[in-house]
């Protein structure tokens, strides 16, 4: 055996050796699965991250950054539950866990345990007087419990220690329009547009206030801007579908309805706003047409079946409805808008006791309802 067949033989053994000892190394299985979680998470892919992070607490079940990934993961498919449960055990592995503690916090403001949230922070900025997250949310937490006062210094501070932060302005802007300090408001909006000149959030936000005070020429100027600095952007468009209808330029808002169904194919925001669209202005048959289009196209979303479902009654189209609803209702036996379509489907048959019954259901399945009760209340007359 040469020498140099020796040394690449002893340097493969040396990899294979090393991979395996890694491969079986509790710590670096522990990390592999962390690592792997927060591409997930960069991703948006929080299902699987959630698995590689429930991964690594079988293998650590006292790793407090295992347990807080994990609350993000949850966090990010809306799971509050499961992450309030996960920042618990965090802290109580680590108390001073601050991140953990400004997630928390956040949770426990929007359960309202204000209370909670309180100490929550109060114990973040102990320990970090210039963290701009807690005193946002601080902030916000006043504004919750009807403390404007305290809740517009905690937003002052924000923007001192974050200028660049959009929510703090749009936050503090809001809060001033509450109390009907529109000089205040106008100022906090148009400071973020200063300081955020290429933040869509920022045109978006101060847009809406001037959509809100019926200043249409200036709001359409934002919602203008915010459009052009991102081409993909949902929201501002959104917006200036609604200032053509509120302008009475209808052709505009039906051209820009049906763009964006290709800029957000996915978002039934996007891809239903055109049949709505044919609804609130009359345009029955229309509608009618763009639903039927949209339940071949997007069979999963049920809400467009109850939708048009609701178009055919309205067009006296019964049978047709008919057939929909025993379908929506042989999938979904308690959709509050299939049980309010078969109660007025019974209606007009004139089988009075039976769509009592039947929208009595509706008005259980959705208290809010108020279609429900005006057809309820016809049956009762």
């Amino acid at each position: 055996m040469t020498y140099t067949y020796f040394l690449k033989y002893s340097l493969l053994a040396a990899c294979i050796f090393l991979v395996a000892a890694s491969s079986t190394d509790p710590n670096q299985q522990k990390l592999n699965y962390l690592n792997s979680g927060q591409r997930y998470l960069k991703k948006g892919n929080h299902n699987e991250a959630a698995i590689e992070f429930r991964n690594a607490i079988q293998i650590d079940p006292r790793s407090a950054d295992a347990h807080y990934l994990l609350a993000q993961a949850y966090l990010g498919v809306n799971n509050t539950e499961a992450a309030f449960h996960e920042l618990g055990e965090t802290l109580a592995l680590n108390p001073k866990h601050s991140d953990a503690q400004l997630s928390l916090a956040g949770l426990l403001v929007t359960r309202r345990q204000y209370r909670e949230a309180q100490k929550a922070l109060d114990q973040v900025l102990a320990a970090d007087p210039q963290n701009a997250r807690a005193h946002e949310l601080l902030g916000q937490n006043y504004a919750l419990t009807g403390d404007n006062s305290k809740a517009i210094l905690e937003l002052q501070e924000v923007i001192h220690l974050a200028p660049q932060r959009v929510e703090a302005y749009a936050s503090l802007g809001a809060i001033y329009l509450s109390d009907g300090q529109l000089p205040e408001a106008e100022t906090a909006y148009s400071n973020a547009v200063k300081v955020n000149p290429k933040s869509v959030q920022a045109h978006l936000a101060t847009g809406q206030f001037y959509f809100s005070q019926g200043r249409l020429d200036q709001a359409e100027a934002e919602m203008d801007t915010a459009a052009s600095l991102d081409l993909m952007s949902l929201l501002p468009r959104l917006f200036q579908a609604r200032i053509y209808i509120n302008t009475n330029r209808l052709a505009e808002a039906e051209k820009l309805y049906v763009k964006l169904k290709t800029i957000a194919p996915d978002d039934p925001k996007a891809y239903q706003a055109l049949a709505l669209f044919y609804v609130s202005t009359g345009q029955k048959e229309k509608a009618a047409t763009e639903f039927q289009n949209l339940s071949v196209s997007k069979p999963a979303d049920s809400s467009i079946k109850a939708s048009l479902i609701e178009v055919l009654l309205d067009l006296r189209r019964t049978q047709e409805a008919a057939v929909l609803v025993k379908e929506l209702l042989h999938a979904r036996p308690t959709d509050a808008r299939g049980l309010l379509s078969h109660g007025r489907i019974l209606l007009s048959d004139g089988k009075f006791e039976e769509a009592a019954a039947e929208l009595d259901k509706a008005t259980k399945a959705d208290p809010k309802s108020a279609r429900s009760q005006y057809f309820l209340g016809i049956t009762q007359k």
